[in-house]
């Protein structure tokens, strides 16, 4: 079960929905949550610098929304097998780009001096969004498996979105999207899974293979059992397992597909979440069976918009973080 503490955001933002954007009369509504949720109104109004990407607040209270999108996030079970670079947001971060090198000296003998070459970059903090819309009698229930519900709901939404650009080959970026690390660098395969794999590795640094993540689609786990490379005790669709020799684990490749991850070559930025509530906005609702739209206003209709934002972002360090062969499996026995 949450805690308290960790239904902060959720309950302010219900609160905010219920008394039409009012933040006097949210605090005298979330005063049934006690001084953590009150607080939390006050400071939005008198301090809103204090709740932007990146701050210690933001960091705190929306831990727990952050938390339940990596258990859904295919990005986090890479992570638990091998941790991502973890960077700072905007701040310049040093990058090794020529590696040191190093050989043996004869006594008196000089010694040959390597070249190193650094650079530096900044990640910002992109942003993944989620917007549902209640009403507001959902909002007022007071059975506390609201809150949790909501937050359930769009840490979900937000979990795919962001599995689906990192894992996506297609996905090249931009200005709102960080392309994935897969983004050109994808093979041809031949239908020879054990072959095809030996080609992908052959693309990945070998001093970097022992800390390589394999990726492969759940639907794809029966076809990979019956190639002998993972057997039953070794795979499964739900945690994932070893293939080849290789930690590998379920994510939303394409079918058929097989991808490597080196997590050490891949810097990672992470600025908090947050959830938002709007009673004044106007939605446009999309028919889609027809594909015709209408636009909402949610004051007439007595409808409330809670907005999830998780600030996040990755760059690939070097074209080698990752890789991936397409049409690998199909009618493999």
């Amino acid at each position: 079960m949450p805690t308290e503490n960790a239904l902060v955001q959720v309950r302010a933002a219900r609160a905010i929905a219920v008394c039409k954007g009012n933040p006097v009369n949210a605090q005298r509504y979330a005063a049934q949550w006690g001084n953590a949720v009150v607080s939390y109104i006050e400071r939005s109004i008198t301090d809103t610098g204090s709740l932007q990407a990146g701050s210690v607040p933001l960091l705190d209270l929306g831990s727990h929304l952050v938390q339940l999108v990596r258990r859904k996030s295919a990005i986090e079970r890479v992570n638990n097998v091998m941790p991502f670079y973890r960077v700072p947001p905007f701040l310049a971060v040093l990058s090794l780009d020529v590696d040191a090198s190093a050989g043996w000296t004869a006594e008196a003998a000089k010694i040959t001096v390597s070249g190193q070459g650094f650079s530096t970059y900044r990640i910002g903090a992109l942003k993944s969004t989620a917007m549902a819309v209640y009403t507001q009698e959902f909002l007022r229930s007071v059975d506390p498996n609201v809150d949790t519900a909501i937050q359930r709901d769009l840490s979900r939404a937000l979990a795919k979105v962001e599995d689906k650009a990192f894992f996506d080959p297609a996905n090249g970026g931009d200005a709102a999207t960080p392309p994935s690390p897969f983004y050109g660098h994808t093979l041809d395969g031949s239908g020879d899974i054990s072959n095809d794999i030996d080609t992908l590795l052959a693309n990945a640094d070998p001093d970097l293979l022992g800390e390589i993540v394999l990726t492969f689609n759940a639907a794809d786990t029966p076809a990979l059992m019956k190639s002998h490379l993972a057997g039953d005790s070794t795979l499964n669709a739900v945690d994932g397992g070893f293939l080849a020799g290789l930690p590998a684990v379920p994510a939303p490749v394409p079918r058929g597909a097989i991808g490597f991850v080196a997590p050490a070559l891949i810097a990672m930025t992470e600025a908090g979440a947050n959830i938002e509530a709007s009673t004044q906005s106007t939605v446009e609702v999309v028919d889609d069976a027809t594909g015709t739209s209408s636009v909402v206003s949610l004051w007439q209709q007595d409808l409330a918009s809670l907005r999830a934002v998780h600030y996040l972002n990755w760059r690939a360090g070097r074209a080698d973080a990752a890789g991936m062969v397409t049409n690998v499996i199909g009618g493999t026995t």
